[in-house]
């Protein structure tokens, strides 16, 4: 009966105990499966971060090498397209082709003999005679090859004929020619293709040559070229190669470029920023044709390992090769690793505490009053969530929170939607993630500014949004304690002005439409007031534009002179052709026009002062100009540039009565007139002219239709 007893006293001791080992075997299994998957999922985390770093460094460091490779290119082509129209030029393959029909030492040629022939005296027709008439050319081709090479920048330039003799040089001593450009001469004028030297360390520094095949001309078109046309490009400076390798489009943050060429001694890195010099490397690991795939490989002339992407840069033997050290760019990534295995023991240590919680309150009453305590928590929050998801979703403004990295910690759904993507997809991406390089460094600018002025700031933005324009009123503001160590972080709010900003676009296209159409109404009434207002308007934008006058106002000179004849179409036709004096009454009615033009324009919104400068126009410094007799600085510098365009215009231009005078009497009259016309416009004037675009402005008047 004791027995009996006891036993039974036993049995439900044992039992459940047996109930809680099989519990407790129970929750270590649901760990060892829970920390098993979360191991799983950071080591394919730490997978993807790497991937991501290397696939975003392979995209930046291929829009860097293909930018510079193809500016590079650009750059040889517009060299090459120069060279062109000197070596086409007839005259110029006519005078090559008599060189090389000239038997003799072309020294007799250079250095010809008295008289300025080759052999006075020579028999009209005789070799002798042609090489006396060749050499009376010598000096004009002497000086239109100098000519060529410094309105082109190149250094220096020679012509070299097919015996390797050089008989037109822009340097008063020529330098004899390096063995190695002797050779690349020598293969132009056999292929009879042009040549982009490798770069050289001359007396001038750093230089690289282009040749180009001189053909004969058309009646004596031969197989090969009958001379080469040598021209020296420093490899430094402004509008060089050193120029164009330093410059990018793309952010290039912590990698270093290197200009690689291949020449007979082998490989070479030319140094094109402060220290210029060239070493001999050897052959760039990866090296495959045209082109370095990106990846880790030894750094170009060293042992460090780098990763890095090249490219030829096409006709050349150019390479340009972006490194950037290998452990410097996995410092994001190493800390991206740790950052997930953080996060993982995190997780796994959570995961861990649930599991036993779970099992205590299976073994315990007491675990139930925590788990009751969790349920009203986790009301308490979800109803909290739910009101935040309510106010949220009825906002049409997107919002975001970034830290001070700009890191995304919080957006709403007008956010995720206008970026394309779900919330929790966008927290913990960064702003160049969501947005691309260039928008998260001009956000970035503003955050900045914000953090540092902790006050709040209103910027306007122009951002792409799934293929589609947007502009943006961003009014940001600073908040404390973002970030787990209290870090401070930016509540922005963007306002879509997109409707906005069009309508003033469209606006601003229907004012120039009614530009456009004001100034065909000019030429259908009078021809010659439609030229006088071209003419007129491209030499007042070259004047402003020397003056270093505003963008703003160099557009209101170039819409005012296109709408500066519009009050004379109202003028009688026999008035505003007089050829003679005008009477007292007949200057009343000539001017008039003003106050036409005024009617004509007052209504038109053109956002810029284009009235006042075309009703200021005729007003003189000395006060006898009108219609107001402004004086000095009264009168604005838009209208002082288009007075001095317009009487330059007037007399540079031919009339039914007289032809167009010359550009030097027209600016002694200008200069003259100090009392009625600005000094320093007229100082412009002077000095735009003798540029080629002034020049060919000049040609345009004198050649137009006299009216």
């Amino acid at each position: 009966m004791a027995e009996s007893t006891a036993t039974a006293a036993a049995s439900p001791t044992t039992q459940a105990s047996q109930r809680r080992s099989r519990l407790f075997m129970f929750g270590v299994a649901i760990l060892v499966l829970t920390i098993g998957g979360v191991s799983i999922w950071a080591y394919k985390e730490i997978q993807s971060a790497e991937h991501k770093l290397e696939e975003n460094l392979a995209l930046r460091a291929g829009l860097i090498v293909d930018g510079r490779v193809d500016a590079i290119d650009t750059h040889l082509k517009s060299m090459r397209a120069a060279a062109g129209r000197l070596v086409d030029a007839e005259m110029f393959k006519y005078f090559a082709f008599e060189v090389d029909q000239f038997d003799g030492d072309v020294g007799m040629l250079v250095a010809p003999g008295p008289k300025g022939g080759a052999a006075a005296g020579s028999a009209p027709g005789s070799a002798e005679d042609r090489a006396e008439k060749v050499a009376e050319q010598l000096p004009l081709w002497v000086v239109n090859l100098r000519d060529f090479t410094v309105a082109e920048g190149f250094v220096s330039g020679r012509v070299v004929n097919r015996k390797g003799d050089t008989y037109i040089s822009t340097m008063a001593t020529p330098v004899p020619m390096r063995k190695e450009l002797q050779d690349q001469v020598r293969v132009v004028l056999e292929s009879g293709r042009s040549i982009i030297t490798p770069v050289y360390s001359g007396p001038l520094g750093l230089a690289h040559d282009i040749i180009i095949p001189i053909m004969a001309p058309a009646f004596e078109q031969g197989s090969k070229p009958v001379s080469a046309l040598v021209l020296s490009k420093a490899a430094t400076g402004k509008n060089s190669l050193s120029e164009l390798v330093g410059s990018s489009s793309v952010a290039a943050e912590g990698f270093v470029t290197r200009f690689i060429q291949r020449t007979t001694g082998g490989f070479e890195e030319v140094g094109l920023g402060a220290s210029a010099d060239i070493r001999k490397i050897g052959a760039p690991e990866g090296l495959d044709k045209d082109r370095i795939p990106f990846g880790m490989r030894a750094s170009v002339g060293g042992k460090e390992q780098v990763y890095s992407m090249g490219r030829k840069v096409p006709g050349t033997d150019w390479w340009i090769i972006q490194e950037r050290d290998y452990a410097a760019s996995r410092l994001d990534y190493r800390d991206s690793v740790r950052n997930i295995l953080g996060l993982a023991f995190l997780t796994s240590l959570a995961l861990a505490l649930l599991v036993t919680v779970f099992w205590w309150r299976l073994v315990g009453k007491e675990q139930e009053e925590i788990a009751q305590q969790l349920r009203e928590l986790s009301t308490v929050i979800g109803e909290q969530k739910q009101l935040l998801d309510g106010i949220n979703s009825t906002m049409s403004d997107p919002i975001s929170l970034t830290d001070a990295k700009g890191v995304y910690r919080y957006v709403n759904l007008a956010f995720a939607s206008a970026v394309g993507r779900e919330p929790e997809d966008v927290m913990g991406l960064d702003t160049a993630a969501v947005f691309g390089f260039d928008t998260a460094r001009r956000l970035g600018a503003s955050d900045q500014q914000v953090l540092a002025d902790q006050s709040a700031l209103t910027v306007d933005e122009t951002i792409w949004l799934q293929s589609k324009r947007h502009f943006f009123q961003i009014s940001k503001a600073p908040l404390q304690n973002v970030g787990e160590g209290g870090e401070p972080g930016i509540v922005s709010v963007f306002r879509d002005i997109t409707k906005q900003v069009e309508a003033q676009e469209r606006g601003s296209r229907m004012v120039q439409q009614t530009i456009d159409a004001l100034v065909r109404a000019i030429e259908a009434s009078d021809p010659f007031l439609g030229g006088h207002s071209r003419i007129m308007g491209s030499i007042a934008a070259l004047m402003a534009k020397n003056m270093n006058l505003s963008e703003r106002d160099v557009a209101t000179i170039s819409t005012a002179a296109s709408l500066s004849q519009i009050g004379k179409m109202f003028v009688p036709r026999e008035v505003l052709t007089k050829p003679g004096l005008l009477t007292d009454e007949e200057k009343k009615q000539m001017e008039q026009h003003v106050e036409y033009a005024r009617e004509v324009l007052k209504d038109i919104e053109f956002e810029l002062p284009v009235l006042d400068a075309v009703y200021q126009m005729n007003e003189r410094l000395d006060g006898r100009g009108y219609p107001r007799q402004l004086a000095g600085e009264e009168i604005d510098v838009a209208a002082r540039v288009l007075a001095v365009a317009n009487a330059f215009t007037a007399m540079a231009r031919p009339r039914s009565y007289r032809p167009a005078m010359q550009v030097a009497d027209v600016l002694t009259i200008l200069e003259k007139q100090s009392d009625a016309y600005d000094p320093s416009v007229v100082a412009a004037l002077g000095a735009v002219l003798k540029t080629p675009a002034g020049e060919r402005i000049v040609a345009q008047a004198a050649s137009s239709k006299a009216s």
